[in-house]
Parts: C-alpha cells; structure tokens; sequence
C-alpha cells in the first residue's frame, strides 16, 4: 500500500532541515524532485499518552480452550530415523508447522507435518533450518539414540 505525499504544501524550512545536500546539483532542484530523508527529533518523554482507554480485553491463545497439537507420525519417524544414521548420541534438528484457526474462531489447531535436519550454519554455533517459509513455525529438538525404549 502507498500513500500519495504532496511537498509542495511542506514549509521550506522542513524541506531544508529534513533534505540532504551533497553535491551541488540538489541545491537547484524543486522541493518535488529532491529525495527526502524524514527525521523526527529526539525526545526523552512520550509523544503519546500511555493511560489505558476503554475495557481490558483478554487476548490468549487458550482463552476459549486448549490449543490441539497435531505431529504427523511420518515426521516423527523420519526423524528418529536420521538420528540412527547419524551415529552420534543427541541429534539435533527441527520440525516445520503451520498454526490454523478452528472454523469456530475459538480454537486453534498446531500442526507439525515437516521435518528438517538442518544444516552446520556458517558462523553459528549450532544448526539453521534449511526450508523455513513464510507462515511456517520452527520446533527445535533433539532427538536421544541412546537409552531405553519407551
């Protein structure tokens, strides 16, 4: 979305506080055609009041009821099974999911349907997920060879 800003009703002295002149050429331009660099002064008190207006509304995941948790067993197996080849102790990876509001609007339902072994980050200490899209949630884990079944 974009809003349409006429600087031809901007008082010269905002033009000239908030425009920056670096080389001759800007100095002769009209106050339309020149870049426009906006500043706002610092302040040390709110520009706002920060008193609370009308009633408290209560805005929580779980404020009709639980969330539902959904694992697709095919992720939870596909990780278990990269922790076997892996060889080592702790395995760390991450699972992939999407959050869906109930057709109710009171709910909503956590799906984990994706598995992602990560991969060594350059520069990072551990591992980054290498499919993350837009919408998605990350669960990080660690999946244990060792031990007792349960």
């Amino acid at each position: 979305m974009s809003v349409a800003v006429n600087f031809k009703k901007f008082p010269p002295h905002m033009m000239e506080s908030t425009c920056t002149k670096t080389d001759k050429q800007r100095v002769n331009r009209s106050p339309e055609n020149v870049l426009t660099r906006l500043s706002f002064p610092k302040s040390k008190i709110a520009l706002w009041d920060p008193t609370p207006t009308g009633d408290v509304v209560s805005l929580h995941l779980s404020y009709y009821r639980n969330p539902r948790l959904l694992v697709l067993e095919k992720a939870l197996r596909l990780a278990h099974r990269h922790a076997r080849q892996n060889n080592k102790p702790l395995f760390s990876c991450f699972f992939l999911g999407s959050v869906i509001v109930d057709d109710d609007e009171e709910g909503v339902t956590i799906t984990v349907d994706r598995f992602d072994p990560g991969r060594e980050g350059q520069g990072s200490p551990g591992k980054v997920p290498t499919a993350l899209l837009p919408g998605d949630f990350l669960v990080p884990c660690t999946v244990s060879t060792q031990g007792p079944a349960l």
